[in-house]
């Protein structure tokens, strides 16, 4: 009996490599199941043959249109896109450690006693890369300085994307946050990123804007990390996500107390593995090292066959 795992994917982000290198790793561990892929710009002829179950569909990316998912037998690890803000509000309602957060409203009149000295302003508009929207300043100085924050974030409310405030996590000298890339609930990549310049809370008199993050100056440096404590709590957010194939999950860990906090997460890619969108991330963590840091091919078709081993 052939067992099915279905891949579809989009060529910017998920390449022939991937497939190749994935189906290997699954015929190593599996050779009665067979990988389908296809590129979703055309709904392939064969999803009109039933297939015998055991069925699964997962992808290496969430760029594929949903409507899709209509034509395509099994299990589905394939979710609706949601909203920043409603990711956030699932990883803070599964008791995971997150900065005080809040929305941003009108009223909203945040303190020192809820969020610390320090507080941050980031849009949940979606497509936002490399800290665009996100702004520090002084919780003491929010008042003052609302008119200027409402003016910045007018255009996101208009269209229904409440900004969120969340509590500052100072993480050293320079900013610095660590990523790991979920698959099935798996880790298979985790890496920090550190500014280059020094960023001080404690020098602010207005608002600052990307400088206060790590994701800000293309100068900034990215490195695997061997981080158990970060690859748990990623673990922890993934799980309350199980309908989706992959997350990536910022986390921060606080330089007075050393704990550690999940940011967001995010519907993510693996589009890191091979795809040239991020060939520049790529080279700098060193492609070979970052394939082997989890045994990224092998891992995911290890846990492609336990889902097609699970009722």
């Amino acid at each position: 009996m052939t067992r099915t795992v279905i891949l579809p994917y989009t060529a910017q982000r998920t390449t022939p490599q991937d497939i190749t290198r994935l189906r290997a790793a699954l015929a190593a561990q599996a050779p009665d199941v067979a990988l389908r892929s296809f590129e979703t710009t055309c709904i392939p002829v064969w999803l009109a043959d039933p297939l015998p179950p055991p069925v699964v569909t997962v992808t290496l990316n969430n760029d594929a249109a949903p409507y899709l998912m209509q034509f395509v037998p099994g299990r589905q690890f394939f979710a609706p896109v949601l909203s920043k803000a409603a990711l956030l509000d699932r990883v803070i309602q599964a008791g995971i450690p997150v900065p005080k957060s809040a929305a941003l409203h009108p009223v909203s009149q945040p303190t020192e006693a809820d969020f610390g000295p320090y507080i941050t302003i980031k849009t949940t508009a979606p497509g936002t890369t490399r800290a665009t929207g996100i702004t520090v300043c002084r919780t003491a100085n929010f008042e003052a300085l609302r008119p200027k924050i409402t003016q910045m974030y007018q255009s996101d409310i208009a269209r229904g994307f409440v900004p969120l405030l969340q509590q500052y996590v100072s993480t050293g000298p320079r900013p610095c946050h660590t990523r790991v890339t979920t698959f099935l609930g798996a880790p298979i990549v985790c890496f920090s990123t550190t500014a280059r310049a020094p960023f001080d809370p404690a020098a602010l008199t207005g608002l600052a804007a990307g400088e206060a993050t790590s994701n800000f100056r293309e100068d900034r440096t990215r490195v695997l990390v061997d981080d158990a404590e970060m690859v748990a709590l990623a673990t922890r957010v993934a799980a309350v996500f199980p309908e989706t194939s992959v997350l990536s999950i910022d986390m921060v860990r606080c330089a007075q107390t050393g704990r550690i906090y999940c940011l967001e997460a995010n519907q993510g890619n693996l589009s890191v593995l091979s795809a040239p969108i991020l060939g520049v991330l790529r080279q700098k963590l060193g492609e070979d090292a970052m394939l082997a840091q989890f045994g990224a091919y092998d891992t995911m078709a290890k846990r492609i066959v336990e889902v097609l081993e699970t009722p």
